[in-house]
């Protein structure tokens, strides 16, 4: 065949350039092909998924006896601009937390 299609998968925002190789392919009479020319080969790819955050508690079984509990967020792709103490909402049957509930988030040890 002379027309053949290429998917291209991007793990993120970027540049996509593609091209064919010399040698790729041969005719019917042993030609091998040239390398690609093409000018618009180039494609941008903006990502359009959504951040998605998952949040994790580093206590094996529930409930806990520990008068605070560290949280950990965790976004799906790097992000910027997230405030552990003004990001997250916290319900529940504890609910309202005293201020160690909107402290900044230390390690886990």
């Amino acid at each position: 065949g002379a027309n053949y299609t290429v998917t291209v998968s991007a793990t993120g925002s970027g540049t996509v350039i593609a091209s064919v190789n010399a040698g790729a392919a041969d005719d019917p009479y042993g030609n091998t092909s040239n390398a690609s020319t093409s000018t618009d080969n180039t494609v941008s790819f903006v990502n359009v998924t959504n951040p998605v955050p998952t949040i994790s508690h580093g206590y094996g079984a529930t409930p806990t006896n520990d008068s605070t509990i560290d949280l950990t967020v965790t976004f799906d792709q790097a992000v910027t601009g997230f405030d552990n103490t003004a990001d997250v909402d916290v319900t529940g049957s504890s609910a309202p937390c005293s201020s160690a509930c909107t402290r900044p988030g230390r390690p886990r040890p």
